[in-house]
């Protein structure tokens, strides 16, 4: 019977994954890796998106005119929740050789568990881009339900990407069941790396069409608008902040294609991944772009406030306070406040004039009836 001696063990460690190519050797110590890009940009924007969720938290739940959180404001948070486990995920598997060559990586460390982790990523990513389109669609049904147009493409939208999402979590869950199994997995076409470039070929297609449809429903209702050509533009840059976004899952779906014969799978999905974590997280970002606008208006009349507090202490009038914050922001002279208005409803009041109506976006034309535009 025979023994492993304790170079044959060692040996074992010095196998790679994959064979490198001719003029290459593997390097386990400090191979070439993708994994700080990864880093710096997931913790960049998935930061940007956290911040202007709570942008979006604080206007929604501060508004004077008694809004309150709605359904694409919850989901937008659970959205949030999502991108996190994805970046927690990405983090670990970072640690587990992800974004390094294949060669790279010691065959004797791929694990059933790490396969399991791997393919846990690709589902957090399904989970959280089908929740952040959900959010933005449920927001666009809060401001353009009235119409009738709008309020049809909208539930097409709905239906759309509940039916991708479903189709490729069902296939996420097919493969952290049967390709995870390190002794029959390399036998199973389903799990091979072709099959598996092509499935995230068709499900890339998939969103980056869905992303241009949800882009497609603001942008014409916004153009139907009755108001001025300047407050229309501004709206429309706005909404088209979602054209990054668009493109983002457009040179996803190249970078996939590109590698589509590859079968140094932990190298080319780490060049997948900056892409996938811009598009995740400017989904986030652009659905929170219109609460920016109202929130430097508030943060203008909480200055005024502070302002108004101290000159008051050093003699200087309320009133003349004011006066002189209008001319700075809107080179008009303030009218004089009420007798018996106290600073904290004279404050109050400008925050209303200010701020402008988040649901004047959905506002009715002249003629009252626009349920066939």
């Amino acid at each position: 019977m025979s023994q492993s001696t304790p170079s044959t063990s060692s040996s074992m460690f010095l196998i790679p994954a994959m064979p490198p190519p001719p003029g290459t050797q593997s390097n386990f110590t400090d191979p070439e890796t993708n994994a700080t890009t990864i880093r710096i940009l997931n913790g960049l924007f998935l930061g940007l998106a956290f911040v202007l969720l709570l942008v979006r938290l604080f206007i929604r739940t501060t508004l004077p005119q008694n809004h309150k959180l709605g359904w694409d404001d919850w989901l937008c948070t659970v959205a949030v929740v999502a991108s996190i486990v994805h970046t927690v995920l990405v983090y670990l598997v970072l640690e587990l050789g992800y974004g390094r060559h294949f060669w790279d990586v010691q065959a004797i460390s791929i694990t059933h568990g790490k396969l399991v982790i791997f393919a846990l990523v690709d589902m957090a990513y399904v989970v959280a881009v089908f929740l952040i389109k959900f959010s933005i669609l449920l927001l666009y049904h809060r401001l353009f339900a009235i119409y009738a147009v709008s309020k049809r493409l909208i539930i097409v939208g709905y239906t759309s990407i509940s039916l991708i999402m479903a189709g490729t979590l069902g296939n996420s869950i097919a493969r952290v069941t049967v390709c995870t199994n390190i002794q029959t997995a390399s036998t199973i076409p389903f799990c091979s790396g072709k099959n598996v470039n092509i499935v995230l070929i068709v499900v890339a297609v998939l969103n980056a069409v869905a992303d241009f449809y949800i882009l497609v429903i603001p942008v014409h209702r916004v153009a139907k608008i009755h108001t001025l050509r300047k407050k229309k533009a501004g709206v429309l840059v706005i909404f088209l902040g979602g054209l990054i976004a668009c493109t983002m899952s457009l040179v996803r779906l190249a970078v996939i294609t590109e590698n589509l014969h590859s079968t140094d799978v932990l190298w080319n999905g780490s060049r997948v991944t900056p892409f996938t974590i811009i598009e995740m997280n400017l989904g986030i970002i652009c659905s929170c772009m219109m609460f920016i606008p109202p929130f430097f208006t508030k943060s203008k009349v909480v200055i005024y406030s502070m302002k108004s507090a101290l000159l008051s202490r050093t003699g200087m009038s309320l009133s003349k306070a004011r006066s002189v914050e209008s001319q700075i922001y809107t080179g008009e002279p303030q009218s004089q406040p009420q007798a018996n208005t106290t600073p904290q409803q004279e404050v109050l009041e400008a925050w209303e004039k200010q701020t402008p109506d988040l649901e004047l976006l959905a506002e009715v034309e002249a003629s009252g009836v626009v349920h066939g535009h």
